[in-house]
């Protein structure tokens, strides 16, 4: 399964590899116990030390993220595109580009067989914040708008229920449309 063209974004700091522990069985009852899946030869077990149990899952969550990153990057048959950004969302603190897009970037300008563009220097304050809020302030906008329409002057549901009644009111209405 490959794609000519490719693109993998949010390869940012605590966004990708998110290292979240998902799976732990010794706290999430619907985590199905490590010792009855088919792949526990390469997965932490617990040996009755919780904290180090923990830090187990978070570099095996580690190695599923590389796991997916790399299928991702070897779908591409033409160009891949692998992008991040310093602000997602509302969040107050900027992001970095991840230890992947760093592997990434340093492969790729030690090879000469990539183009890096870390972009801009990071400005001060996320610029994002207060967007969602001034982009949805006026939506959906007035159910009803001032102007009259010049077609439809006593709106276009009593203009399509009389012409339900009277097919020749589409005449009418398109003659008045080319007027």
């Amino acid at each position: 399964l490959e794609f000519d063209v490719v693109f993998v974004p949010g390869v940012a700091g605590d966004l990708l590899p998110d290292v979240r522990v998902q799976q732990n069985p010794a706290e999430k009852g619907q985590s199905l116990d490590f010792e009855l899946r088919g792949d526990r030869a390469v997965l932490p077990m617990f040996t009755g030390n919780f904290r180090q149990f923990w830090f187990a899952l978070r570099d095996q969550e580690e190695v599923e993220e590389r796991r997916t990153f790399y299928v991702a990057l070897t779908r591409a048959r033409k160009r891949l595109f692998v992008t991040g950004a310093h602000w997602y969302g509302e969040g107050q603190n900027v992001k970095k580009p991840s230890a992947f897009f760093e592997e990434l970037a340093a492969w790729g300008e030690a090879t000469g067989l990539a183009e890096v563009d870390r972009g801009e220097d990071p400005v001060e304050e996320n610029p994002l914040i207060g967007h969602r809020e001034r982009f949805v302030r006026d939506w959906p906008g007035p159910a009803l708008r001032p102007e009259v329409d010049e077609l439809f002057a006593e709106g276009w549901r009593a203009a399509a229920l009389r012409a339900s009644e009277d097919p020749s009111e589409i005449g009418r209405a398109a003659a008045a449309l080319s007027a």
